[in-house]
């Protein structure tokens, strides 16, 4: 796949699709030639080009969003809002079209692979598109970067709630996500800061978890008493799952205990406590 640009696509060719009113919609056939020359064809109802796109994706056993997608005719590209019935020509180019990370994300460690694993791990509505995603995120880490602030601006007066914000490194560089082979052994580490109110000194220890599976990383380090910020490091070798793909890395705290219930619903949730991810090949 190509990353902002067009890449990877084929032809395929419009079939019993007169020029049908906008207020009626037949049954349309689609042929869709790929680049090695295998034939999909699907049957369905499709008014529009995003309709069209959709379908195609049903079809197409891709891990894309329709957002991914470019029809074009010989001469343009055509827009999701557009009537299949007004098309001149029933001869169109599909391309596929994934764009570069914001540049915030990219000096992150994020890669162009991070909406399309939340939406196979269920963690976003499958309709979510990647800019959408982006912008979750954005916000998520601009208004816990808030919260810090104001803890800095008001020192020990401060009366704000607990909270934490971490992220994923590799040989001290900041990264969005770790290889590892599965079954195998693979070095982790976190770091990141926690801030404590000052309402009362209190005990909060922190723990890493792969998806619903807590690493048991926290130690006598990683139990912070009192108000302020505190620094975090979380760091260990594991055993990646077995189970191939992209795994979810979160972190969560025992604010409440550990036997809380909040304990369970920390876990696997985005943004909230998101870390990055660990592939597993």
């Amino acid at each position: 796949l190509a990353q902002g640009s067009f890449g990877s696509g084929g032809r395929f060719n419009l079939a019993h699709m007169g020029s049908l009113p906008s207020s009626v919609v037949e049954e349309s056939v689609v042929s869709v030639r790929k680049l090695d020359g295998q034939e999909v064809t699907v049957t369905s109802r499709q008014e529009n080009v995003l309709g069209l796109k959709k379908a195609l994706l049903g079809i197409m056993a891709s891990d894309l969003h329709w957002t991914h997608l470019r029809l074009l005719t010989d001469s343009r590209l055509l827009e999701d809002d557009e009537l299949l019935s007004a098309l001149p020509t029933r001869s169109l180019t599909l391309a596929v079209s994934i764009d570069d990370p914001p540049q915030w994300a990219i000096d992150q460690g994020f890669t162009a692979c991070h909406g399309k694993w939340l939406r196979e791990a269920k963690l976003v509505d499958s309709d979510w598109a990647d800019q959408a995603i982006w912008s979750k995120l954005r916000e998520h880490q601009e208004s816990l970067l808030l919260d810090f602030e104001d803890f800095g601006h008001q020192g020990h007066h401060v009366h704000g709630s607990f909270c934490h914000i971490a992220w994923l490194e590799r040989e001290g560089i900041r990264v969005g996500h770790v290889e590892a082979s599965a079954g195998q052994p693979v070095q982790l580490d976190v770091r990141g800061f926690v801030k404590l109110p000052c309402r009362v000194p209190a005990l909060s220890q922190m723990d890493v978890a792969v998806g619903g599976r807590v690493l048991g990383l926290a130690n006598e380090e990683t139990e912070f008493y009192g108000r302020g910020i505190h620094d975090l490091v979380l760091s260990g070798l594991i055993v990646a799952p077995d189970k191939p793909g992209a795994h979810i890395i979160s972190i969560i705290s025992t604010w409440n205990g550990w036997d809380s219930p909040e304990i369970a619903e920390q876990l696997g949730r985005y943004p909230d406590g998101f870390v990055g991810w660990l592939v597993v090949q």
